[in-house]
């Protein structure tokens, strides 16, 4: 996390599937915002987002200076979002 919303740091998740949860970014109505200074998910690994029912949209950016990859899935685990990753 780079902590422009949220907290600052790495997050150490146990893998391969990652719970990015919601208090991990912030949310502001019915978004919810993740800035990550890293965003790799190889391709045996997904990273599914969680949080409130009152979420409709995730934005998520990465501002690092190295190259991120998502090679695996991409998901929501909130009631009727539909991921348009």
């Amino acid at each position: 996390m780079d902590g422009t919303v949220g907290n600052a740091g790495a997050l150490d998740l146990p893998g391969p599937d990652y719970d990015i949860r919601a208090e991990y970014g912030q949310q502001a109505g019915s978004n919810l915002f993740h800035s990550f200074q890293q965003f790799n998910i190889h391709s045996d690994e997904s990273a599914t987002f969680s949080g409130p029912d009152s979420v409709k949209n995730i934005i998520s950016r990465v501002t690092g200076g190295s190259a991120s990859w998502i090679d695996g899935r991409l998901g929501s685990a909130i009631p009727g979002q539909i991921c348009t990753c």
